[in-house]
């Protein structure tokens, strides 16, 4: 990650960003979990598999599915 190269456009909320492989022990569910108690914050998740087939990862999934169940999928972002 530098100053130099692409950007992620973004609004006005507060970005927290965490890069990792998509498996559990990362702690990405703990970051979801905490998004939901965060007011107006949204969660960048970097790593995994290409953007292409994130859809397809069973971990994405789940970490999606758990978004969707605590109200905040439209504050977090897979990008792969």
């Amino acid at each position: 990650f530098t100053p130099d190269g692409p950007a992620a456009g973004r609004g006005d909320r507060p970005r927290i960003v965490s890069v990792g492989r998509l498996v559990p022990r990362k702690g990405f569910e703990t970051l979801i979990r905490a998004l939901a108690r965060i007011r107006d914050a949204e969660l960048v998740i970097v790593g995994g598999p290409d953007r292409s087939a994130v859809a397809d990862d069973p971990e994405a999934r789940r970490l999606r599915q758990l978004a969707a169940w605590l109200g905040v999928s439209e504050r977090v972002h897979l990008v792969g």
